[in-house]
């Protein structure tokens, strides 16, 4: 009987120029593939179509030890993650006048910061953090359904409180991570996208809502191949 491959859990993998690049959640690690190793994997991506030769069974049986891949009875595609397009960001538009940031919403901003904290990639595992973002997520949605004008309030609000909360040295993750914690507080269900690029690698991510983005450009966006959206 054949064998059949798929990802492994808590595995997602992109395609980035002629490599891949595979995000482990569950290990806290990024992988690149390139050269003899990416035209490996491809040719497993595709091997409904196309019969492994030994060489890419032995690879393929070498990635599911490294726990990237498991294997399956049936046959069924391994999908990678596309490029999420973002229709608009907030930095690109001209909202005019903004709201006073309330002091209720700075309260809330402090205390996120302060509980938060421990989900800061130096404190605690990708998976723990992602787990508790699809928790506030599924509360977010049980508050009620925001319209995309009261998202992008209150994004304003949180970066218009921010330099209060945060200093220069917090990376996009944790202040995405809170900004999203800050919009499901109030019903906003928005989406945390992880991208990529090579030469050199580095991985970035952002919030977004109804396609606009809360955190940043598009043109930012747009330099890195998604691998993850929450």
């Amino acid at each position: 009987m054949p064998v059949h491959y798929a990802l492994g859990e808590g595995i997602h993998a992109c395609a980035v120029d002629e490599a891949f690049v595979v995000l482990d959640i569950l290990r806290d690690k990024y992988i690149c593939l390139s050269g003899d190793q990416a035209y490996w994997f491809s040719e497993i991506v595709n091997s409904e179509k196309i019969p492994l030769c030994t060489d890419i069974l032995r690879y393929a049986e070498y990635l599911c030890d490294q726990f990237l891949l498991v294997r399956r009875s049936s046959e069924a595609p391994i999908k990678l993650t596309p490029q999420q397009r973002f229709d608009a960001s907030i930095h690109d538009r001209d909202l005019g006048s903004q709201r006073r940031p309330s002091f209720r919403h700075f309260l809330v901003l402090m205390w996120l910061r302060v509980t938060s904290q421990s989900l800061s990639p130096a404190n605690g595992l990708l998976a723990d953090t992602l787990a508790k973002v699809k928790i506030w997520k599924t509360e977010a949605r049980a508050i009620g359904s925001a319209d995309e004008a009261r998202a992008i309030e209150l994004a304003q609000q949180f970066h218009s409180l921010a330099p209060y909360c945060l200093s220069s040295h917090n990376a996009c993750f944790f202040t995405s991570l809170l900004l999203l914690r800050f919009l499901s507080r109030f019903g906003v269900d928005a989406a945390w996208t992880f991208g990529v690029r090579l030469s050199p690698f580095e991985a970035h991510c952002w919030v977004s809502y109804n396609g606009v983005v809360l955190n940043e450009s598009c043109d930012g966006c747009a330099n890195y191949q998604t691998i993850l959206t929450v």
